[in-house]
């Protein structure tokens, strides 16, 4: 198949299907997530305790811009806590579905 078949096949342009065929194993992934959020870093430790205790999101927001006096948005410390309290839940059992809230 010429290049412009497959591209057209696969409705991509000519200039990716020239790449595939010089390099098929692809550029290497990309890294995510490497850099740790400035923003939270003074309040880590308050946010890791408020995690471990029943408040929302925004309790827990409120509590630490009100107390702390940090300058964290909203969105960080809610992605943040997020990721803790899922870190921290176990697994459940092979072939039982966690039911959505």
């Amino acid at each position: 198949m010429s290049i412009r078949q497959i591209a057209g096949r696969h409705h991509i342009h000519r200039r990716m299907v020239r790449q595939a065929l010089a390099d098929p194993t692809g550029p290497p992934p990309r890294k995510r997530g490497t850099r740790p959020a400035p923003a939270i870093g003074p309040i880590q430790d308050v946010l890791d305790k408020l995690a471990d205790e029943p408040l929302t999101v925004w309790e827990i927001w409120t509590t630490v811009t009100d107390e702390h006096d940090s300058d964290a948005s909203y969105a960080a410390i809610r992605d943040y806590i997020r990721t803790r309290r899922l870190a921290g839940q176990p697994e459940p059992p092979p072939g039982q579905i966690r039911a959505r809230r």
